[in-house]
């Protein structure tokens, strides 16, 4: 009778702590669906932005200024430029020629980089509550307190390179198997090959100098500069970032990286033109993976369907990152 009165007290015990359990677990709950979710506002620095919210049916341009999108959000640069602002002060910079699509939560980022070039600024765990995770269709790049760039083409092949902390790295795949990530830090970069690839990783290496060269990359160190002392400037208010796009647009030497109409020509076009993928050819050819240019991964224009108007270029004054060999030299 001891030992039943006692298995009863313990079993009576363990459901009080159960229900309990279950009871914080609802609260838990309720609270996080009744936050509102942060707005996420999409920035016109220049040309041609077009966005399009889950509600939407078609893509509506962005002509200046701002505007708040939704969760599950599309957006599209032709030959311009754009910022996205997040409400845990994480920007991203987003380069002519990108196709991007935008979900968030209360605590979650998730942007899908469907082609193009993109520069993301993520605060450090210690300032950010938020997940915040860059998907192509060959790689997923988990950060937290970085400063990186993302290049994808329509193959799926990804080039990614840090500024500033550390980037893991991971295969994007629907696969039912254990995903090994790669840690990639600050000064390294990683070309992913394109979706199917025999080998999806090469072996990181440091930032190539041409990419370095290259008006995107200054671009986006300067505008480093500036996010860095406005998130120290208003380091005791919630939302960090009020006056940043303006301590942007007043900043002569980011103004004079805004790509021209004429440079933007020689980037991908994923709104125009559909890419060629990497042939087997290529990668037999090459014994070093870390050799292969990433221009031989970028989409040809077929100037037969698509006219492009006569422009005379000094090629030597052309500082596409995309066209430099992976190990940089």
């Amino acid at each position: 009778m001891t030992f039943l009165r006692v298995f009863k007290t313990h079993a009576r015990l363990l459901s009080i702590v159960g229900m309990v359990s279950f009871i914080l677990a609802l609260f838990a709950l309720s609270a996080t669906q009744g936050q509102e979710i942060p707005p996420v506002v999409l920035h016109r620095e220049s040309g041609e932005v077009f966005y399009k919210n889950a509600s939407d049916i078609e893509f509506s341009q962005l002509v200046e200024g701002s505007i708040e999108i939704s969760p599950q959000s599309e957006v599209k640069v032709g030959e311009g430029s754009a910022y996205v602002l997040f409400s845990d002060n994480s920007v991203m910079s987003i380069d002519a020629q990108t196709e991007i699509e935008i979900d968030y939560k209360y605590n979650d980022v998730s942007i899908k980089q469907v082609v193009g070039n993109t520069w993301h600024r993520i605060l450090n765990l210690n300032e950010s509550e938020v997940n915040y995770k860059v998907e192509t269709p060959t790689t997923i790049a988990a950060v937290r307190g970085t400063k990186f760039g993302v290049y994808s083409d329509r193959s799926g092949a990804t080039n990614i390179y840090v500024k500033e902390g550390e980037v893991a790295v991971a295969e994007n795949t629907d696969k039912e198997v254990e995903v090994t990530e790669k840690l990639l830090r600050e000064g390294k970069m990683i070309l992913v090959r394109e979706v199917n690839a025999d080998v999806l990783f090469d072996s990181a290496v440091d930032i190539s100098v041409k990419i370095e060269s290259s008006n995107w990359f200054k671009k986006n160190v300067l505008i480093d500069t500036t996010y860095d002392s406005t998130i120290n400037m208003f380091k005791d208010e919630e939302y960090k970032l009020e006056g940043f796009l303006g301590e942007i647009m007043n900043f002569i030497e980011i103004a004079e990286y805004i790509p021209s109409e004429s440079e933007a020509i020689f980037k991908i076009a994923p709104i125009k033109y559909e890419s060629e993928t990497v042939s087997g050819d290529i990668l037999d050819e090459v014994s070093d993976p870390d050799t292969i240019p990433i221009a031989d991964m970028i989409p040809k224009v077929d100037s037969s369907t698509t006219p492009i108007p006569e422009i005379e270029v000094n090629e030597d004054q052309i500082e596409d990152p995309l066209s430099s060999p992976i190990n940089g030299n």
